[in-house]
């Protein structure tokens, strides 16, 4: 059994406890939920990111790595048949940072 997530959840952040709460009622023993997702930082978005990057994909909130892992850790703790126990946790920003530097690089070269 496998629940996968490729750049859902973080649009959906503020829901985020329910929703880890639902994954873990319809997983079997076992079963592994695989995210991978958007995460904003431990501080407040700067005014930059909240018109360029909440704004464009109409996020509402952004956990960072923290609170991300807190989510996970309480819904686990709620669950009545089991809970999550995490088997990885890769920590992509300096590989995402770089991309959007890139591209952002590629935009000012092409007069976007």
């Amino acid at each position: 059994d496998v629940v996968f997530s490729q750049v859902a959840f973080c649009h959906a952040h503020d829901n985020l406890n329910e929703i880890l709460e639902e994954v873990l009622r319809v997983l079997k023993p076992g079963g592994l939920l695989v995210v991978n997702d958007y995460l904003g930082g431990d501080a407040p978005p700067s005014p930059e990111a909240l018109e360029h990057v909440y704004k464009r994909l109409h996020f509402t909130q952004l956990h960072g790595h923290r609170a991300w892992r807190r989510a996970v850790d309480a819904a686990g703790a709620l669950g009545e048949d089991g809970e999550f126990e995490m088997l990885r946790y890769e920590n992509l920003d300096v590989h995402m940072e770089r991309f959007y530097v890139d591209l952002a690089a590629g935009a000012y070269r092409s007069g976007l």
